[in-house]
């Protein structure tokens, strides 16, 4: 009896598999013949490859292609690389792919509320609210804060370049709190850990995301007790030191003082419905959502970027002399006061960012959900409400048809005629409604340390460091790969503050 009901549970598992994985082939999109179960993402079950190499392997294989499918297990994917698809999903025909895909986020944790991981109209409502912290004028207070609390401080000797950037990160993000960190190396390694996750911790996720049923009956969640308290303990702490003049802290108590977030208008209304208004409670949750989303952003994705950019600086002696020499002259012009109108003229260095974002950038691919049925634009294709596409971002932007010599650090391709050939194939930091919020900050973050730091010291490559240094993706964001140890020459301070 127990013989007979193993088979017919294999016999209708077998015919559940393949009905799953008639998915592309019904509606005609190229793909590999799947493992039964498995899918395509066996080697990232096995920790072979992190997602975003994943997803790079199979676009090597197909990039002729304007699209192919894979399976994520049972789950079908869409990967995108033709740019005028690209173009429509991102940002023509957004509102059918509105949404991020439901990742591991625990439902009951306020970090499931952060702008990353809303949905629909509530997500439009709540970034309508947000975008004015992110103004020039904006922009300029918080460098003040920074200049008056967060001001990065080198000494001449030897670092290690993601240790040290990483304390300046938390200062600086503590300062647009308008607090200030006691504890910061607990305070990074609280940060670390959210988003790094060990062999055991990539197993739970893999179980997480994909079986996420499973997992709840079973009590696993992405965020332990332990550190989702402390996650959030960190967060009401740093709101509780805001200062009277943090935008932050008064947009988020005017949001409060509302009791609710409103949204009225086709602009905003993700279906483009004229009039209709949505009203969503202002919960404290949704705000300390908000909040910790912005410590997340500041203390792993910009401090990691600024960690690739830093090294990029000290391998390339003659772009760190172009930087330099830049940020000198622009602090002549100013008498040696720095402004957030002498940051945003220091053009090199943000072709510098732009080449290393290019090359090293943390979110190796986008994803987004189909939000309605959709007809891909030239095609017959049928994408379903739910079905997930991702657009492999870091393949795009270091596939030679579209830059020369595409693994070569050459800032010089950033310049205008350069940039406007390359819409849609560089997307470190997103693109259309969804593009990054802060991307303003974090911009001005980078050019100034970067340029406080080339205007004091000359930086080279420490013997300590193993070269070249790569690229490495185990949790959610990419980093350096190993320590790299810099060494800092003075050449005197042209930076004064005021």
């Amino acid at each position: 009896m127990i013989a007979l009901l193993i088979c017919i549970a294999t016999i209708l598992f077998v015919i559940y598999d393949r009905l799953k994985f008639r998915h592309w082939l019904v509606r005609g999109v190229h793909h590999q013949s799947p493992v039964p179960f498995f899918g395509h993402y066996l080697p990232v079950l096995l920790g072979r490859k992190a997602p975003g190499e994943f997803y790079d392997c199979h676009y090597q294989k197909y990039k002729d292609l304007p699209y192919f499918g894979v399976y994520e297990y049972h789950r079908p994917v869409l990967i995108v690389n033709d740019l005028k698809l690209v173009e429509h999903i991102l940002v023509k025909d957004f509102s059918s792919f509105a949404n991020h895909p439901r990742w591991v986020i625990d439902e009951d944790s306020y970090l499931n509320l952060m702008t990353l991981n809303l949905r629909g109209n509530l997500w439009r409502a709540t970034r309508y609210k947000l975008t004015p912290l992110f103004t020039a004028s904006k922009m300029q207070l918080a460098l003040n804060r920074i200049l008056q609390k967060a001001t990065p401080v080198f000494e001449e000797g030897e670092i290690e370049i993601q240790e040290k950037i990483n304390s300046i990160s938390a200062d600086v993000i503590a300062s647009y709190f308008g607090a200030t960190i006691q504890n910061k190396e607990a305070f990074a390694q609280t940060a670390y850990e959210q988003t790094h996750f060990s062999p055991i911790r990539h197993l739970e996720i893999q179980f997480l995301e994909h079986f996420p049923k499973l997992a709840y009956w079973t009590g696993m969640k992405l965020f332990h007790e332990r550190l989702n308290k402390l996650m959030k303990e960190t967060t009401r702490l740093l709101l509780s030191g805001c200062g009277s003049n943090s935008e932050l802290r008064s947009l988020l108590e005017g949001i409060k003082g509302e009791g609710v977030l409103k949204m009225k208008g086709k602009d905003f209304d993700i279906n483009g419905n004229s009039g209709v208004q949505h009203v969503f409670e202002a919960t404290d949750e949704l705000l300390l959502g908000q909040a910790a989303q912005f410590l997340f952003a500041g203390l792993d994705a910009t401090s990691n970027t600024m960690g690739f950019l830093v090294y990029e600086m000290a391998v390339n002696a003659d772009v760190q002399q172009k930087v330099r020499e830049e940020a000198v002259a622009a602090l002549e012009r100013t008498k040696g006061v720095w402004t957030y109108e002498m940051i945003q003229s220091l053009q090199y260095l943000q072709f510098c960012i732009n080449e290393s974002t290019r090359l090293h950038s943390v979110k190796p691919f986008l994803f987004r959900e189909a939000t309605r049925d959709y007809k891909l634009p030239g095609t017959d294709v049928q994408i379903k409400v739910g079905d997930k596409i991702v657009i492999p971002a870091i393949s795009l932007q270091t596939d030679p048809r579209y830059y020369s010599e595409p693994l070569a650090f050459k800032p010089e391709r950033w310049s205008q005629v350069e940039r406007e050939k390359k819409n849609y194939t560089w997307l470190p930091f997103g693109e259309g409604p969804r593009q990054c919020l802060g991307m303003r900050f974090a911009f001005m973050e980078m050019k100034f340390v970067v340029a406080k730091l080339l205007t004091e010291f000359e930086i080279s490559i420490s013997e300590r460091t193993e070269m070249p240094a790569g690229h490495v993706i185990l949790g959610i964001v990419g980093r350096l790969d190993r320590p790299v140890y810099i060494n800092l020459k003075r050449i005197g301070n042209l930076s004064n503050s005021p």
